[in-house]
């Protein structure tokens, strides 16, 4: 029998419940309901349910609370590398709350001190992590943070950028990002991060976005283009990095807030690529604390309820 590798054509079609009148989009061929995988969704529910109730996983420490690792014992507090200077108050609170969830379980290396400020206007980012050319070393050196204020999740991202900060001035700092050219532990990280099902995913989007734009008419393409820069985008180490830092970031200090918000995205289909489901960032935990001990800035959080 002969296999097909390819995916086959799915043609969009509308079905209506004659009970409640209410119209359902699916495909050809295939009944409503039996589109998606349901165990996903089982899945994800569970483990909602987990970390909110069970703290055993997140709280497996052999340090001494809220001290620095044997290894760097003068490291100091990551906001003390970070000056807030954000003009609206509302949105200053809630990057300096991201800031204290993230002082409760690690340090940073004494890095250098930036500020964080507002999104220039006409900037349609969330947030942005600046590096600016310094003459005098030949390099490009850490600048500072830009936040919009009215952004969907404040709190996450603020944790994004200071995942980039830790990621070009913390653990490669030479001017380079250390996602770019991994060395151990951080290669295991990054390996991790390419054996997830969300990172194949992304991948298989991708592929299929850049192989409708060879295929689609002028019309379509620049659509199929621009999705699949998007994809290359979020596929990017760094982005990769800075992502799952801030999840990470999330799971160990138990923020409620930042916890929500990855809910949030992970329920949005336009967004959910932005984060890992619970089951599938597990593996990434481990290796998230193995390289935060090994860089001796991993401290011990307390139990949040």
């Amino acid at each position: 029998m002969k296999v097909k590798t390819e995916s086959p054509q799915l043609r969009v079609q509308q079905y209506k419940n004659d009970k409640t009148g209410e119209v359902h989009t699916g495909f050809a061929g295939i009944d409503p309901g039996f589109e998606r995988n349901p165990g996903i969704g089982r899945m994800e529910q569970l483990g909602r349910q987990f970390r909110r109730t069970d703290r055993k996983l997140a709280l497996a420490w052999d340090v001494r609370p809220g001290e620095p690792t044997r290894k760097h014992p003068g490291v100091k507090p990551v906001a003390d590398g970070l000056d807030v200077q954000l003009t609206d108050p509302a949105a200053a609170r809630k990057a300096e709350a991201a800031i204290d969830a993230i002082d409760t379980f690690h340090s940073d290396g004494n890095l250098p001190r930036i500020e964080v400020r507002d999104m220039p206007p006409g900037k349609t980012d969330l947030g942005q992590f600046v590096r600016r050319w310094d003459a005098s070393l030949g390099r490009y050196v850490s600048d500072g943070i830009n936040i919009k204020a009215a952004g969907p999740w404040p709190e996450l991202t603020t944790a994004h950028e200071i995942g980039h900060f830790l990621d070009f001035s913390g653990l490669q700092p030479d001017g380079s990002y250390g996602s770019h050219a991994p060395d151990k532990p951080l290669r295991l990280l990054m390996g991790e991060i390419g054996k997830t099902r969300t990172f194949k995913d992304l991948v298989k989007a991708r592929d299929e976005a850049r192989k409708n734009a060879a295929a689609a008419t002028w019309q379509a393409k620049a659509q199929w283009l621009a999705r699949q820069g998007r994809y290359d985008y979020f596929l990017r180490p760094r982005e990769l990095f800075a992502r799952a830092y801030a999840q990470y970031a999330a799971w160990r200090s138990g923020d409620r807030t930042m916890l929500d918000q990855i809910d949030r995205i992970l329920a949005d289909p336009q967004n959910k690529h932005r984060a890992w489901p619970y089951a599938d960032y597990l593996p990434l935990i481990h290796r998230f604390d193995t390289l935060f001990e090994d860089q001796g800035w991993l401290t011990r959080t307390k139990l949040r309820r």
